[in-house]
């Protein structure tokens, strides 16, 4: 099974000859233009003709991104299946069909379903939105939590449901803030509680390996730069799983991590935040963020 890190949540896995790209946001701002990606997103336009099934894990703009969506050529549009937790709703199904996608599964939660022969998913919903996908092939068990903010309790049931994980993919900084006067004081202490997250989902789905998704963007405009300060970056994600002997593979767009087989792993943190630093320029990061990862 291989992991290709895309962008932000976006990646692509592909498992027993078959290809699943997730949450595509490929340019432009979400949240009424106030995040951005972190870096400019690793694709090629060729690799469309390689994907068979496209995932959104929920809603969210960041993760159904309608102009990456609306813009894919029509006849990837009609070939691909998208992958969609089943809700009480037909909102989404219809959605998808408005943006001329005409193969929707829609995959129901805690069931195990085949897509073909030796390649199997999983879908768990979380709260009223969100979702986490397991795709299982070739005797590995890859758990997307994404930005789900799954507890003990859900991981408890997805690792009854499917056995330990081998691969989680997981968010690993802030993703919004309730504008408290105190800042300074509670914006560490929430980066903080999403590093905890992380390894507790890690410990309690029995996971071999960590990957951080679903962080990798910037805060972009005048009323939430400020947060730009206090997120946390893969490094000090890093330090956190290594302090308490866990392992995390960090990958930069482009990378890709094929296991089991860990000479392939790239797991190289030091290098993937040499290009960040090296595009900083151009990105406009602010000194803050700059100053936590040089």
């Amino acid at each position: 099974m291989k992991i290709r890190l895309v962008a932000h949540a976006s990646v692509v896995v592909e498992a027993a000859g078959a290809s699943i790209w997730t949450d595509p946001w490929l340019a432009g701002k979400v949240f009424n233009e106030s995040w951005s990606l972190l870096l400019p997103p690793a694709w090629e336009a060729a690799w469309l003709d390689s994907i068979d099934y496209l995932w959104v894990s929920h809603e969210h703009p960041d993760h159904f991104h309608l102009p990456t969506l609306r813009g894919l050529p029509e006849a990837f549009k009609r070939r691909v299946t998208v992958l969609f937790q089943e809700l009480p709703s037909d909102k989404m199904p219809r959605a998808f069909a408005r943006l001329g996608f005409s193969r929707i599964t829609l995959l129901p939660h805690r069931a195990l379903v085949e897509l073909r022969p030796g390649l199997h998913v999983y879908c768990y919903q979380v709260g009223q939105m969100d979702s986490i996908l397991a795709v299982m092939a070739d005797g590995t068990c890859v758990v997307n939590v994404n930005d789900a903010e799954a507890d003990a309790n859900d991981c408890r049931i997805v690792r009854g449901d499917l056995g330990p994980a081998q691969v989680v993919l997981n968010q690993f900084s802030l993703a919004g803030y309730g504008g408290e006067a105190d800042r300074g004081v509670r914006l560490p202490h929430k980066a903080r509680a999403v590093i905890d997250s992380m390894i507790g989902n890690h410990r309690d789905l029995g996971a071999e390996a960590t990957i951080p998704i679903a962080s990798f963007v910037r805060f972009s405009c005048e009323d939430n730069a400020y947060m730009n300060a206090y997120a946390n970056t893969p490094r000090r994600v890093a330090e956190a799983f290594a302090h308490v002997g866990l392992r995390l593979d960090v990958l930069a767009p482009g990378d890709q991590l094929e296991f089991p087989d860990s000479e392939a792993l790239l797991a190289a943190t030091g290098e993937y935040w040499k290009r960040v630093i090296a595009d900083s320029a151009r990105m406009d990061l602010p000194d803050p963020f700059l100053m936590d990862v040089i």
